[in-house]
């Protein structure tokens, strides 16, 4: 996966998602950056639990260096 994400192509197609998904929103609820991570988070892991919900001290401690770049 970490491959297929840098592929140009591929970044377009979800640039173009995030710019049609963006159309929906007021300006403040705007993805203005985000990071293409090259791993699938699966359930009950470090990223999700088994309903799928997001567990944000693990994001964090594994990305800080990814989140602090797009606050940069």
């Amino acid at each position: 996966m970490a491959d297929f994400i840098e592929e140009p192509v591929v970044r377009q197609v979800i640039s173009d998602w995030v710019t049609e998904a963006n159309g929906q929103f007021s300006r403040v609820e705007q993805i203005k950056k985000y990071t293409l991570l090259g791993e699938e988070w699966q359930p009950d892991s470090e990223f999700l639990t088994p309903t799928m919900k997001l567990k944000r001290r693990g994001v964090h401690s594994t990305y800080v260096d990814e989140i602090e770049a797009m606050y940069n």
